[in-house]
């Protein structure tokens, strides 16, 4: 059964988690993000309701380009964000921010939804560095939100 402040409450505990008290090591960089996958049967407006509900603290901010996309962006701690901007040759003028995106798409099926949480590091004269990281316990919350939601998980393969 849905319940909606289940599903808030693993969101922001999925968007609270990170890894290394902010700042992935380098042994633990991937080549992707971690992800959730699910597929649903019919389009997920319950987990876009919640992530919207979640993304509304201070220094978080909610992008919803369109209905099958959402994206909150959360500024890191001020001593976090130091290390981070220390440690990937970020600047100062536009800071780094944890990234939590939801994507859906229509499918024989219903919709797959995808949800990805990774570290944005805007860099001073290059594009901003996608700072992707493993981390088990963001990873089963997300796989928990999904499932919370009426979700069917997926496992993707890894490139």
């Amino acid at each position: 059964m849905f319940r909606p402040l289940h599903i808030v409450a693993l969101l922001a505990l999925a968007a609270c988690s990170t890894p290394n008290q902010g700042v992935p090591a380098p042994d633990s960089l991937s080549a992707t993000p971690t992800t959730g996958h699910a597929q649903f049967a019919a389009f997920p407006d319950q987990l876009f309701e919640a992530a919207a509900a979640t993304c509304s603290k201070p220094f978080e901010t909610l992008f919803r380009p369109s209905k099958s996309s959402l994206r909150c962006e959360a500024l890191p701690p001020p001593d976090v964000m130091a290390q981070i901007i220390l440690t990937y040759d970020g600047h100062v003028e536009d800071l780094p921010r944890y990234i939590l995106k939801f994507d859906t798409e229509p499918n024989a099926e219903g919709y797959i939804a995808q949800i990805d949480f990774y570290l944005d590091v805007p860099q001073r004269n290059a594009a901003a560095k996608h700072i992707k990281f493993k981390d088990a316990g963001v990873q089963r919350n997300l796989d928990r939100l999904l499932k919370k939601a009426g979700g069917r998980p997926i496992t993707q393969a890894t490139p």
